[in-house]
């Protein structure tokens, strides 16, 4: 039996998706670290995936007001399966965040592979179109109900849907937030 939230990501919709949006200098920052993350000899896709994932990380950050991950791992394929380190909402100590983003606007999905599944306390979705401008955080789900009652265990690994996740607080983040939650 699955333990679906009463009301899911989908049930509220985009446009009460929580958004995070970036200025010029932010944007450019965000540029540079992706640019950063990616192999010199890569594809342009490269660093546009790592823009997209440096920016919902970013936002997820912003809105749990912690810390972005910003180590550059020197095989480029990936992270230690945490994102962002947030203050805990309950009790003493930190929340763990492995931050997943799509360019997929209408139905965004992503997977949490077998690998990754026991590396944070949250997983959160994050979709854009254009990660220089803004993200929108879709939802978020707890490690424990992912692996053990939410979506269950497909092939790929775990399936990160809006109507499988939690819905974020519609909240409108605007540059200065992101200023102060990167710079404090």
């Amino acid at each position: 039996m699955r333990l679906l939230p009463l009301e899911s990501a989908a049930d509220v919709g985009r446009s009460n998706y929580a958004r995070v949006e970036f200025d010029q200098h932010i944007s450019e920052m965000l540029t540079e670290h992706a640019r950063q993350r990616s192999p010199q000899d890569c594809s342009d896709r490269s660093y546009r995936n790592h823009l997209l994932g440096v920016a919902s990380e970013v936002a997820v950050a912003t809105w749990q007001n912690g810390t972005v991950d910003t180590e550059i791992y020197p095989d480029y394929c990936g992270d230690d399966g945490i994102d962002v380190v947030a203050p805990a909402k309950w009790g003493d100590g930190t929340d763990t965040f492995q931050v997943k983003a799509t360019r997929e606007m209408r139905s965004p999905e992503q997977w949490v592979t077998p690998d990754e599944i026991n590396k944070a306390n949250y997983f959160v979705l994050c979709a854009t179109n254009a990660p220089a401008r803004y993200v929108e955080i879709v939802g978020y789900i707890s490690q424990r109900v992912l692996q053990s009652l939410g979506t269950g265990y497909l092939r790929n690994g775990y399936l990160l849907s809006a109507e499988y996740l939690n819905p974020v607080k519609p909240t409108h983040y605007s540059p200065s937030d992101v200023r102060e939650v990167m710079y404090s």
